[in-house]
């Protein structure tokens, strides 16, 4: 919420209908809005997991998604705190934090099974 008592979304959609142009869905603002509960919950929001020691570097996408180029990199034996999870229909997503960097990574890389 910002000052208004709008979200940002909602502040950009009443815009957008000034305009004349169609809203934005919120999928598109923040994709994990398209995520379902995550299957068998492997890891909690909140807790603290330690990166497994390989690879070395570890790809932290910017949507709950693979195909994209990852924007950030996470090291080996860091640890990342879980701020949310989903499922995209195959995969758990978790949204972490590492070293105050934000990003996605999968159920995957945080067991060390890729």
């Amino acid at each position: 919420m910002h000052i208004t008592g709008i979200s940002l979304l909602d502040l950009e959609n009443e815009w957008r209908a000034f305009l004349g142009v169609g809203e934005v869905p919120a999928e598109v603002l923040d994709p994990a809005l398209m995520l379902g509960e995550p299957a068998e919950p492997f890891f909690e929001i909140g807790e603290q997991v330690m990166l497994p020691a390989t690879p070395f570097q570890q790809r932290v996408f910017p949507t709950p998604i693979e195909k994209p180029i990852a924007n950030l990199t996470c090291f080996a034996n860091t640890p990342v705190t879980i701020l949310r999870a989903g499922n995209d229909g195959t995969t758990n997503w978790y949204e972490v934090d590492c070293m105050g960097m934000v990003g996605w990574m999968s159920q995957s890389q945080l067991a060390g099974v890729q």
